[in-house]
């Protein structure tokens, strides 16, 4: 986990909320929380579902959340 911090710190100029956030905290980051969608949710069944868990991680503090997208 911590390589792959050190490549999104690197790939990453801002987070999701469009914010410069700290590389250097991100680099030495061990734990990450991974959201995807599916091909198969045509309907978008679960896009509220995914917004409203985002919503809830932000309120937390320390977090940075990135739009890999």
């Amino acid at each position: 986990v911590i390589e792959e911090s050190i490549e999104m710190a690197d790939d990453f100029k801002i987070d999701y909320a469009q914010n410069e956030f700290d590389k250097e905290k991100l680099k030495l980051c061990s734990k990450r929380f991974d959201i995807s969608g599916s091909d198969d949710d045509y309907d978008m069944d679960y896009f509220n579902d995914s917004l409203f868990i985002l919503e809830q991680i932000e309120k937390f503090n320390g977090i940075t959340i990135l739009n890999i997208g």
